[in-house]
């Protein structure tokens, strides 16, 4: 099984053990060893715009990061593709096949 560093998933702190552990088992089936916890917790109301994951990111993408205008993306997150040099839809890095 693949352990990846860097990967940990986090789901809304509501989620059931049982959620959980269907996550953690999807997981596995895919070939991902990755820790999986309800630890995403949202305090107040309203939509929040960024969520920042903290990554050992270069210079550039932090950067590149303050001129970004963005209005939507199909995922609803951004990935920094280190091939690329650039912002990127995370569904657009999942699917590429450089």
């Amino acid at each position: 099984m693949d352990h990846r560093e860097g990967i940990h998933v986090h789901l809304e702190v509501e989620a059931s053990s049982d959620e959980v552990a269907a996550v953690e088992q999807a997981l596995r089936e895919a070939g991902i060893d990755a820790p999986v916890e309800a630890a995403y917790e949202r305090r107040g109301i309203g939509t929040y715009p960024w969520i920042l994951i903290r990554a050992d990111l270069p210079d550039e993408a932090w950067q590149q990061l303050l001129m970004l205008e963005i209005l939507k993306t199909k995922s609803g997150q951004l990935r920094w593709d280190d091939k690329a040099r650039a912002w990127r839809d995370t569904w657009e890095i999942e699917t590429d096949p450089r």
